[in-house]
């Protein structure tokens, strides 16, 4: 059994109660032409009706002045539409004069009045039989609504069209501008992306609702009707700010109010108040959407809003609420008395056995639909949307008949164009149904990445190659053409988590050019249009994941380098920089995103990712990083709009960086060499003293260390920017570069010995640190920061077995921790570790430890507190991390606060720049000391001959015996011919060995050109005769002759 129960106005038969003498309904009463009917719709405006039963009927009653009603039977009860007989309609909505049906086919019908173009037939006409709208012909409309003289449509592509009256800006566009109404549908292109879950009208005011429950109004605002906050109208969609967290799931609109309904059944209202149609228990209008406290606590599954009333019903009571405007009937009171909150509606008494299915209101009338147990005929829950009217996903069903298909038939080629080609409905696609209205906000993007992951992967191993092909040429579309564009809000946007979840993301090379690369470009206008959102998603986003799209990102600008280096052409003073597109769209576009990025996992991580996996392996090949750094410091100062890399310093590996010091080392080498030779000029004219342009050093071998330190005492600081030229007394070799290796060598060697108490040796780690109770003064822990400067800033590699930590803090990277103890001294890090792991109650007992240090003041033991009054503070399972932390921070720190801070201004007096704070402290290690990682199968494969080549006898010989070497001789080997036994931060490559031939006695020993690497290798007669004269050579590496 099923019957429709109406109260309300009826003056011109829209209750469809037949010919009867009252105009206004007080009670509830049944319209008997509808007994046993299933009803599955029933939309009612100010004049007439349209009722839609389960078979797709439709009947309609009321005014017919404006051929609304679709038919020329009588008026007053409802008629069946004939013109409609063969079509199975799904839909109906009423407008003020015109009327809408949408079939199961998803195609439009419109008739009534046309006046304001609201039929959409591309004409004024009214028509008085439904006709077809051929705008959407192509087209499958899943959601229809009408306002007064407008009506708005939902695609299931999830575009929304509009048209018809445009004098409050319906229409999305400026009436003041083009106040003409529209007979042509029109795509809201604002809405561009938008999973729309839901439309709506009011008489003058439009809504769309996403899936995640974001509301977007524009219209007529006299009323507070859009709740924005104000009473100023849209002709934009704006966002109802104020309900973006309360999980809106339906919304409903009066003339010129508004009500929605959130997920847990709660109601908001807001809008016009005058009748009470807002239930606060007031007249009062709302701009704001405000919550009905009178029905708090109850669970409401449905509300419907007629022109100033509204009607709810609670589910938790089985009960039909009514409030507004009450002079015609339509609250059910048995009055024409107004309510303004919530008021059961009295007349509607159900029988037992009975429920309520359904409510509709409209105009000034109200229909509730009753049925009983026995019919099978569910109730309706608003909450709920039905998924024939949604918009298509990429859904699993969809994924299951792709993946199975064993050809291309028409019906799998419409759904793959329409679905993969539209931003909404990816955006509707691969979400959390549980979560869904707590899956769109700035911190959660709601993507199921999984999800997405598992269903193009079906796709990629499908059947039907055709397919794939298809989804593949249709996603590529979509990423060139639909991905850039002003999007409206951040929901618009979820394809930038979804899309690198795909096959796509994994086959790189193949989708490089037609993906990957439009997709980076449309993310920089992404993050634009919403600062921090594609942040705050991708640290939400499993590790995985992250690193995954940062090595597609770091692959793209390899890929873009690779390609882009011979077109790319560089000049500098006054001649413009020519930067082909390719450079242009990597540091416009994708270093930006990956900047972005890079704060995000370094800034918002608690664990950040190693920061070598943003580096571009490749950059110093394919771009001129001395040009490039040039730019980066005279930009701001020439207003250049040139965009260099250095802005980007962490696509930087060590090898840049070190490259980028030298080449700042070589600017500023450059000014005192140009002050001096201009004084030296200067001096032929003028009583000036000449000044040398290099900083000389004049050492002996024996005095090395006395010589240099007294030498470099007596120069200003500005000295030490001069080019650094080192002779050896007695010596009359040219420093081309060998001898400079030499002297640090030595110099620091013995500098830096234990036996001068200014650094104390571990036995244990072989590292040296500064001695807190060292007798020198500041001032030469200074001067061997300037050496230490020096060498770096001379582009040479020295020896100190210094622990992480000091390039740490150097580089003022990261506090002082127990990992860096581990390193300097294993021992007494294990121990504190041990106290660390320690869970026991007893630990004082057992550790006996209290906040102090003991040290070894040459024999003397001195017991240092680490905090105030650390004497009688005890260390404790609440307090050890803390006595660890100060234990770590006495060592490193304030023991040797004085000896550090002396060395670093030494240090950084000579080489600090902008381009030092840009090292890692491993890399600033590596490009000091060098490193450790050998190759010397490179050094084998790199190298050159000169009056030999690499299958000459005698270089058999050199390299067969050089393998037989052990790794200290192979080591000495290498100080034998470059003058140090690291290599650089370069790697081997860096080490072009060449060997030429030596004429002479046989009996003579292999000479090595230190400025040079090369060596003059007699041609020995045997491999073992080759050896031992090696042998003997390495074993004396000091001293430089002039040959």
């Amino acid at each position: 059994m099923c019957d429709v129960l109406c109260f309300g106005n009826t003056t011109d038969g829209q209750l469809g109660l037949g010919g009867i003498e009252e105009e206004q309904i007080f009670s509830a009463r049944q319209i008997k032409f509808l007994s046993n009917k299933k009803i599955n719709e029933i939309s009612s405006n100010f004049f007439h009706s349209l009722i839609l039963t389960e078979d797709g009927t439709v009947y309609s009653c009321g005014s017919n002045d404006y051929d609304q009603l679709g038919h020329d039977k009588p008026r007053r009860r409802p008629e069946f539409i004939d013109a409609l007989e063969t079509k199975t309609i799904a839909n109906v909505r009423s407008g003020l004069h015109h009327s809408v049906a949408l079939t199961n086919q998803g195609q439009i019908y419109t008739w009534g009045s046309n006046e304001e173009g609201q039929l959409g037939t591309n004409t004024k006409e009214t028509t008085a039989s439904p006709k077809l709208v051929k705008y959407f012909s192509d087209m499958v409309v899943v959601q229809i609504a009408c306002g007064h003289h407008h009506t708005l449509v939902l695609t299931d592509d999830g575009r929304v069209h509009t048209w018809g009256s445009n004098e409050w800006g319906q229409l999305t566009v400026n009436p003041k501008i083009h106040p003409q109404p529209s007979s042509q549908p029109k795509v809201i292109s604002r809405l561009h992306g938008l999973p729309i879950a839901q439309i709506a009208c009011g008489a003058h005011h439009s809504f769309v609702l996403t899936v995640s429950g974001a509301l977007f109004g524009w219209g007529l605002n006299k009323f507070g009707q859009l709740g924005v906050g104000d009473q100023l109208g849209r002709v934009e969609p704006a966002l109802v700010s104020m309900l973006r967290s309360q999980e809106v799931v339906h919304v409903a609109c009066g003339e010129n109010h508004t009500a929605v309904l959130t997920r847990n059944g709660g109601v908001f209202t807001f809008g016009a108040g005058m009748y009470g149609q807002l239930g606060h228990g007031n007249t009062s209008s709302e701009s704001n959407p405000k919550k009905i406290f009178e029905l708090m606590g109850f669970v409401v599954s449905m509300v419907a809003c007629g022109r100033n009333h509204t009607v709810v019903y609670v589910e938790s009571k089985s009960k039909v609420y009514t409030f507004g405007l009450g002079s015609n009937g339509q609250l059910g009171s048995n009055t024409r008395s107004s309510s303004a909150e919530p008021t059961v509606a009295k007349s509607l008494a159900l029988k037992k056995g009975t429920f309520v299915r359904c409510i509709y209101a409209g105009g000034d009338q109200t229909f509730v639909v009753i049925s009983d147990s026995q019919s099978k005929y569910p109730q309706v829950d608003m909450r709920v949307a039905h998924p024939s009217q949604q918009i298509r996903t990429i859904s699993n069903e969809l994924i299951k008949h792709l993946s199975s298909s064993h050809k291309l038939d028409d019906g799998t080629e419409k759904d793959i164009k329409k679905v993969f080609s539209s931003v909404s409905c990816w955006n509707a696609s691969f979400l959390n149904k549980e979560k869904l209205h707590e899956s769109c906000d700035k911190k959660n993007h709601g993507v199921d990445i999984t999800a997405c992951e598992k269903m193009f992967q079906a796709i990629y191993n499908c059947n039907c190659g055709a397919v794939k092909d298809l989804v593949d040429s249709t996603v590529e579309n979509l990423v060139a053409s639909q991905l850039v564009a002003v999007y409206l809000d951040m929901e618009a946007i979820k394809w930038a988590i979804s899309l690198p979840a795909t096959y796509y993301f994994v086959k790189v090379d193949r989708y490089l050019d037609t993906v990957i690369a439009p997709f980076v470009r449309s993310l920089n206008d992404v993050d634009r249009s919403f600062p921090g959102i594609l942040e705050n998603w991708w640290h939400s986003c499993i590790l995985e994941y992250q690193i995954h799209l940062i090595k597609v990102v770091l692959y793209y600008v390899f890929i873009i380098f690779s390609t882009s280096s011979h077109y790319m052409k560089s000049y500098f003073n006054g001649i413009i920089i020519i930067i082909n597109i390719f450079q242009k769209v990597l540091k416009n576009i994708v270093l930006p995103v990956l900047k972005d990025i890079e704060r995000l996992v370094n800034q918002l991580r608690d664990n950040p990712l190693d920061y070598t996996i943003f580096y571009i392996e490749g950059l110093d090949d394919h771009t001129d990083l001395d040009i490039d750094y040039i730019i980066w410091t005279l930009k701001n100062v020439l207003q250049m709009k040139t965009v260099p890399f250095c802005d980007y310093p962490f696509i930087f590996n060590g090898m840049c960086k070190t490259k980028l010091l030298h080449a700042d080392s070589k600017i500023q080498m450059g000014v005192p060499v140009n002050e001096a030779q201009q004084q030296n000029l200067m001096s032929w004219f003028l009583p000036v003293n000449p000044q040398n342009p290099t900083l000389d050093i004049l050492v002996s071998r024996n005095n090395i260390v006395q010589d240099t330190l007294s030498q470099l005492s007596k120069h200003e600081d500005k000295s030490f920017k001069k080019p650094l030229k080192v002779i050896f007394l007695g010596e009359d070799a040219l420093d081309a570069g060998g001898l400079k290796k030499e002297f640090f060598m030595l110099l620091l060697k013995d500098l830096l010995d234990p036996k001068y108490g200014m650094f104390l040796y571990s036995e244990e780690s072989r590292l040296i640190w500064f001695n807190s109770h060292s007798f020198e003064a500041s001032d030469m822990y200074r001067l061997i920061g300037v050496i230490c400067g020096l060498a770096i800033y001379n582009n040479n590699i020295i020896s100190i077995n210094f622990p992480l930590i000091l390039f740490k803090k150097l580089l003022n990277k990261l506090p002082a921790t127990l990992e860096d103890l581990k390193e300097l001294q294993p021992t007494t890090a294990r121990g504190l570790q041990t106290l660390l792991d320690y869970k026991n109650n007893d630990i004082t007992e057992v550790f006996a430890l209290t906040f102090e240090i003991t040290r070894d003041h040459y024999g003397k033991v001195l017991t240092i507190p680490l905090v105030e009054n650390g004497s009688s503070i005890e260390v404790t399972n609440e307090n050890k991390m803390e006595y660890v932390d100060a234990y770590v921070d006495y060592i490193f720190n304030k023991s040797v606060l004085d000896q550090f801070t002396a060395f670093s201004h030494g240090f950084l007096k000579v080489c600090g720049s902008r381009i030092l704070e840009l090292f890692q402290p491993l890399e600033l290690q590596a490009m000091v000391i060098g490193n450790e990682n050998y190759d010397w199968d490179e050094l084998e494969a790199n190298a050159a001959y000169k009056n030999y080549d690499k299958n000459d006898e005698v270089i058999k010989f050199f390299w067969q015996a050089f393998r037989e070497l052990t790794l200290e001789e192979k080591k000495k080997f290498l100080l034998f011919l470059t003058g140090c036994d690291r290599i650089p931060i370069h790697g081997m490559k860096a080490i072009k060995l060449t060997i030429q031939m030596m004429g002479g006695s046989l009996d003579l020993l292999p000479v090595a050109h230190t400025c040079f690497n090369i060596l003059d290798l007699p041609r020995y007669q045997t491999k073992e005769i080759l050896k031992k004269k090696l042998l003997q050579a390495i074993e004396h590496t000091q001293g430089f002759g002039l040959v």
